[in-house]
């Protein structure tokens, strides 16, 4: 298996899967278990050309999703004063 380097900062790339949020009129959308790699020294996420056009196209689909699942929202003022 080759391992590949972060364009970043030359760290070791990781496979994962991640939830990825799309802001669609005002709704988010989760799109669920995206293949993506993530840098084991920074954190930086690289998404395959493949990953991207599945999102671009997730992004403007206008049929909802058939489940749902609560979201939890702090604004940026609220949770400065909480903690």
């Amino acid at each position: 298996m080759k391992t590949f380097k972060c364009g970043q900062c030359g760290g070791e790339l990781e496979e994962r899967m991640i939830d990825y949020p799309i802001s669609q009129n005002g709704e988010v959308i989760i799109l669920e278990n995206v293949p993506v790699n993530i840098c084991r020294s920074c954190g930086e996420i690289w998404f395959s050309s493949e990953a991207l056009s599945v999102i671009d196209k997730a992004a403007s689909y206008t049929e909802k999703p058939k489940r749902t699942k609560p979201i939890f929202v702090w604004s940026y003022e609220e949770f400065a004063v909480a903690v």
